[in-house]
């Protein structure tokens, strides 16, 4: 959608964000549904500003149990409206994990450096394609899991981000 004019949002540039993301939805096997609901610690960078597409690119990082490491994936923040310490902003990445959400993102500011600050999604929805069949015929047998997502988080030094993210 169009968005109004942002401010300029490089206040959020190079910080850290614990984040804790809660899932809750159902696993697709076959032709039966069962329960599934997860959650999960993991962080996000703010790495850029880009004024000219109103988007705040950040990195999610979380720990994959079955390999054993952490994995990033890329997400884009699209400023909806607000001001550069409380704004509306909008994300979908798409992909073998699908997700989506609004969240609001607040900040207190004190000698123009950012001290304190919240994230909190107001609505999201994830899509997982864990298997599919060799055929890629959906009445074959596949995995799906899909559900609600919903995130919240809040401001942290560098020096509390696990080592193992930052090399």
């Amino acid at each position: 959608p169009p968005t109004p004019e942002a401010p300029d949002l490089t206040i959020w540039v190079g910080q850290w964000l614990k984040i804790t993301s809660r899932y809750n939805g159902y696993l697709a096997q076959s032709s039966k549904l069962s329960a599934k609901r997860a959650s999960v610690v993991g962080y996000i960078k703010f790495r850029s500003w880009n004024p000219d597409q109103n988007v705040l690119q950040a990195d999610l990082y979380q720990y994959d149990n079955q390999m054993s490491q952490w994995v990033s994936e890329t997400l884009p923040i699209q400023f909806l409206a607000g001001s550069k310490l409380d704004f509306l902003g909008l994300s979908q990445v798409t992909g073998n994990f699908t997700s989506g959400f609004t969240a609001r993102i607040q900040g207190k500011e004190k000698g123009g450096v950012l001290e304190r600050a919240t994230f909190k999604t107001m609505g999201g929805f994830y899509v997982e394609v864990i298997s599919e069949s060799e055929s890629g015929s959906a009445s074959e047998a596949s995995e799906h899991d899909a559900g609600g997502l919903s995130m919240n988080g809040t401001l942290i030094p560098e020096s509390n981000v696990p080592e193992a993210i930052l090399h």
